[in-house]
C-alpha cells in the first residue's frame, strides 16, 4: 500500500471534476451572450447599409429634379416650377438601386411622354453594400409608382424579379430585407421585437 505524502502537490480526481464541470457551466452561459452579441453587430449593419442605400436614392432624387431643372430653365421654358410640378416624383427616382453605382444616362418624361430632361449621375455608390445576414446584395426595392401601389421586386446581385416590374412601376425610392424566411436564413425578428422588414 502506498502512503500518502504530505510534500506531494496536484489535484485529486473529485477536485478535477469539480473545476471542469463549473468551467463547462461558465462557457455554456457564455454561448448564448456571444450570440447575441453576433446578432446585434448584424442588425447594426443591417441598420448601417439602409441608412446608406436611402439616403444615396434621396441624393439620386434631389439631383434629378436639379438637374431637369437647369434643362427646363436652360430651354427656355417659362414657369418651371409649374412644369417641374406636373412631372410625377417618381421619375426622379432611380429605376433600381443598380442604378446607383452606375453613371448612365437617365431621361425624364412628364405625365403625358414629353420629353424633360436629360440627368447624368454621379455613382453614388462604389457598390450595393450586403445585407448583413445573408452576405450577399440581396434587398427588396419599393417603388413610388405602381400599379397597384404595393408592387415591389427583388434587387440580387444586378438582376431584379419580376423581371418584368419596371413595365407597371417606376421610381425605387426605399430599400428593406426581403420578407422570405427562407431568404433572411430564418433572421425575421430583431432582438428588440420588430421585424426586419419593417426596418
Amino acid at each position: 500500500m502506498h502512503a500518502r505524502h504530505p510534500d506531494r502537490r496536484g489535484l485529486t480526481l473529485i477536485e478535477l471534476l469539480v473545476v471542469v464541470s463549473i468551467l463547462a457551466i461558465l462557457s455554456m452561459s457564455l454561448v448564448p451572450t456571444a450570440e447575441i452579441v453576433t446578432v446585434r453587430l448584424l442588425e447594426t449593419d443591417l441598420q448601417n447599409n439602409l441608412r446608406l442605400l436611402r439616403r444615396s436614392i434621396q441624393n439620386w432624387h434631389d439631383d434629378c429634379e436639379k438637374a431637369i431643372e437647369r434643362d427646363l430653365r436652360a430651354a427656355g421654358v417659362g414657369n418651371v416650377r409649374a412644369t417641374l410640378l406636373a412631372i410625377p416624383d417618381c421619375f426622379f427616382y432611380p429605376p433600381s438601386i443598380g442604378s446607383l453605382t452606375t453613371t448612365t444616362p437617365y431621361t425624364v418624361y412628364d405625365a403625358a411622354g414629353n420629353y424633360m430632361g436629360t440627368f447624368n449621375p454621379r455613382a453614388y455608390l462604389k457598390f450595393i453594400p450586403n445585407n448583413p445576414f445573408i452576405q450577399a446584395p440581396i434587398w427588396t426595392q419599393h417603388y413610388a409608382s405602381a400599379t397597384p401601389v404595393t408592387t415591389t421586386s427583388t434587387y440580387t446581385l444586378g438582376l431584379i424579379d419580376p423581371a418584368n416590374v419596371q413595365t407597371i412601376a417606376s421610381g425605387v425610392f426605399d430599400v428593406s430585407v426581403p420578407p422570405a424566411t427562407a431568404t433572411m436564413r430564418g433572421f425575421v425578428q430583431a432582438l428588440d421585437g420588430t421585424y426586419y422588414r419593417d426596418w
